[in-house]
């Protein structure tokens, strides 16, 4: 299951693929989603996030779909080599694109509905005691709440 289309790719590498005159058809560049979708896919699994996903869950494999597919698309004209200056954008494109399905295979990022991640911030309380006594009444009181 493809997570962009084909109007997010063209927004992010600034570039019309439904012109007649490109040299990219159209049915190469959504081969390139679904490529990327897949990955997705297999870090999803590898996580466990399986359920439905959660409004942010799906703008951010919305975002890695797009990166990784402009990743594979040669910017250039005419699929000639593309010029210096791309590199840099292509190879931030790929290491972020990296870095976001380590993140969610090792569930720092939680995608489906009422999850959290391992580095979600979370509270919580600690009793104490100052006596053996009070430290004697904290392990009963434990033991009673079922913990």
């Amino acid at each position: 299951m493809a997570y962009c289309n084909m109007s997010d790719v063209e927004k992010l590498v600034k570039r019309d693929f439904t012109n007649s005159d490109n040299d990219l058809p159209a049915w190469q560049i959504k081969t390139y989603i679904d490529m990327k979708a897949a990955e997705i896919d297999a870090a999803l699994q590898a996580s466990g996030q399986t359920g439905p996903l959660s409004s942010a869950g799906t703008d951010y494999l919305r975002y890695l779909n797009m990166l990784g597919a402009a990743s594979l698309i040669d910017t250039s004209c005419r699929g000639g080599m593309s010029n210096a200056a791309e590199f840099p954008q292509r190879a931030w494109w790929v290491e972020e694109f990296r870095q976001g399905l380590e993140r969610i295979r090792l569930s720092q990022i939680i995608v489906t509905q009422s999850g959290t991640g391992a580095d979600y911030p979370a509270c919580g309380t600690a009793e104490r005691g100052w006596t053996p006594f009070a430290d004697l009444r904290i392990m009963r009181n434990r033991g009673l709440r079922g913990g």
